[in-house]
């Protein structure tokens, strides 16, 4: 994430600073494909990463989930929830591993958009993406009802980063055609 983030926040300002954002703005293409394909280039750039991680996580991380998720569905009783619970845990942790990246990309040429110098936009993208997976991590530390179990192991981690991801690219494309 970090190299995600430093590759793309340095990419965005860069742009800027040589003023070749403005001469790929005179191409067909439009102003929010640029701000998508910049992010994603930061993502691609990491990509061979990511999918070691990704294997890993397959792998390796489903006996973890059994034991963190046995606490509020017991396995014992051989119920269909206890098992289908254990693939949606499976499928969010995969789906974390593709579109926290990408949130942290979206994020990055934001705060590259909004912030030109290098340094100042790293600093502040690093702050503000602790704050985020210290809003997404804390809450599994309390006691929680299944319900709210449910939500914050399995909706939260999936929706906030495509409602991040779409808000940060939507505001960089605003904050672009300011200029």
């Amino acid at each position: 994430l970090l190299a995600t983030a430093a590759f793309t926040t340095r990419m965005i300002v860069d742009e800027q600073a040589n003023n070749t954002l403005n001469l790929l703005r005179t191409t067909p293409v439009t102003l929010p494909h640029i701000v998508f394909s910049k992010a994603a280039a930061g993502v691609w750039r990491q990509i061979e990463d990511l999918s070691l991680l990704f294997y890993a996580v397959l792998f390796l991380t489903l006996p973890v989930i059994g034991l963190q998720y046995g606490a509020y569905f017991p396995y014992e009783d051989g119920s269909l929830i206890s098992r289908l619970v254990l693939i949606v845990g499976l499928g969010t942790a995969l789906a974390r591993l593709v579109l926290e990246p990408f949130m942290i990309a979206a994020l990055a040429v934001l705060i590259g958009a909004l912030i030109p110098v290098r340094t100042t936009a790293l600093v502040a993208l690093g702050v503000t993406a602790f704050f985020y997976f210290l809003l997404v991590n804390f809450p599994r530390l309390m006691p929680l009802t299944p319900a709210a179990f449910i939500v914050i192991e399995f909706v939260v981690p999936v929706a906030l980063p495509l409602l991040i991801a779409w808000g940060a690219l939507r505001a960089a494309v605003w904050a672009l055609r300011q200029d």
